[in-house]
């Protein structure tokens, strides 16, 4: 969603309000004036129920009356109520709505049919006779039962409507009050929430605006960005597109970092990055006085490798050297290669005997990489160590130019050694020197 359609959805919260408020009004009034007629319905229905049980009831008093009497004016009660009876049974069928009620209607309409058959066959035993008295009476208990049925099924008629009056005046009255909640809490409320909600959003936008330029900030600063979690509108475009943009240059600017201190070819620390790393740590170990020497190699026939054997065979030479420094030595030294066949490793100890049994191991790694079969070469390093003295004001620069000195002075010893009288046994090979 735009922040257009943002804005344009809070604005019309106050509209929305007025339009449900109306229209829950109307409707209540409409609920209003149809439960009026359920209830004039309902009244209706308990009406007639009451005239058919009475109509019954005197026609009943006629029949009896007659029963003793003889006399045929008692009948007026039953006749009237033989045709006042069907005209209220009539009236019901059109009143009730549902099928329960129809069905109810059915049954009570049965149950007045046979009271007034069981009357009619009364009618005959009059004027009643002491021999025909039982059999009156037996009639008579008939009809009280069958007229028992009928009070029965008129009263849960009577109270079906009842309930159904109960629950519609219940709900008419539920009506009128969401609508005076709807015009009296809501319309008014809707309105303080529209104040809210812009106000809300104001501030978010203006949260949102402030998180841009904290990203600017830490861009022009080479800092972290913050992730953007803003949602998927204009300026949330804008914010992710920031962080991306921003986390790429970031990420490029850390290569560019990495390529400038790292030496390609060997993925040790170039001369830039090592003489950044080592000049911190020779001034943290003069600090706290710890052992710190600097191991100064240079690959020994290198030259004659690239001329005899190809450039490919020289780099993956120093690829060699390069790896066996890192299985040698401790993640806490730290290898380099400055530059063609010179490398240098800074090396910290617990002591100045830990720095020379550093050396030892790389001599005894070179040892056995020598034992490899069908190597074409033997590979040697001329090596020059340095201790750092805390006692002296001793740079970086200062360390390598006498560790250089003191790998030269290896390399030439090297040299005299193999220029003398002695030869090599057979099969033994010069360092650097192919078979």
């Amino acid at each position: 969603m735009s922040l257009r359609q943002k804005l344009m959805a809070v604005l019309t919260i106050p509209a929305i309000v007025l339009i449900v408020a109306t229209a829950l009004a109307y409707q209540t009034n409409a609920r209003r004036t149809e439960t009026t007629l359920l209830l004039r319905r309902s009244y209706e229905v308990r009406n007639t129920v009451d005239l058919i049980v009475g109509d019954l009831a005197s026609a009943e008093s006629g029949v009896r009356g007659y029963l003793v009497t003889g006399d045929e004016g008692m009948l007026r009660p039953y006749r009237e109520a033989k045709e006042h009876v069907d005209e209220h049974l009539r009236t019901l069928q059109t009143l009730v709505t549902d099928q329960d009620a129809s069905r109810l209607v059915r049954i009570l309409e049965d149950h007045a049919d046979l009271r007034l058959r069981k009357l009619q066959l009364l009618m005959d035993y009059a004027p009643i006779r002491d021999v025909e008295r039982d059999e009156v009476i037996a009639l008579a208990k008939a009809g009280d039962v069958s007229m028992d049925h009928l009070r029965g099924t008129a009263e849960q008629l009577r109270d079906r409507e009842g309930q159904l009056l109960d629950l519609r005046s219940a709900e008419l009255e539920s009506s009128e009050q969401v609508a005076f909640l709807i015009r009296m809490v809501g319309l008014p409320g809707g309105l303080v929430l529209s104040g809210i909600l812009v106000a809300l959003f104001a501030g978010r936008l203006v949260r949102r605006i402030g998180t841009l330029n904290e990203n600017t900030r830490r861009l022009q600063q080479g800092m972290p960005l913050m992730e953007s979690t803003a949602p998927r509108d204009e300026l949330g475009h804008l914010e992710r597109t920031l962080v991306t943009a921003g986390t790429k240059v970031m990420e490029l600017q850390g290569e560019l970092q990495r390529l400038a201190t790292v030496d390609a070819l060997t993925g040790l620390s170039n001369r830039r990055g090592f003489l950044d790393t080592a000049g911190h740590r020779l001034e943290l170990a003069a600090r706290q006085r710890t052992p710190l020497a600097l191991l100064f190699l240079d690959a020994d026939g290198l030259k004659h490798v690239n001329d005899t054997l190809g450039h490919t065979q020289g780099d993956e030479l120093l690829q060699e050297i390069a790896a066996l420094l890192r299985d040698t030595f401790r993640q806490s030294d730290l290898p380099a290669r400055l530059g063609g066949d010179e490398f240098c490793v800074l090396v910290s100890a617990d002591s100045y005997e830990g720095i020379d049994a550093a050396r030892q191991r790389l001599e005894y790694s070179l040892e056995v990489a020598n034992r490899i079969p069908g190597r074409q070469y033997d590979v040697s390093v001329s090596m020059g160590v340095a201790v750092f003295d805390p006692a002296h004001d001793e740079t970086i620069d200062d360390l390598i130019s006498r560790a250089d000195e003191l790998m030269y002075h290896d390399k030439r010893t090297k040299r005299a050694a193999s220029a003398g009288p002695e030869q090599d046994a057979p099969g033994s090979r010069a360092p650097g020197v192919p078979v």
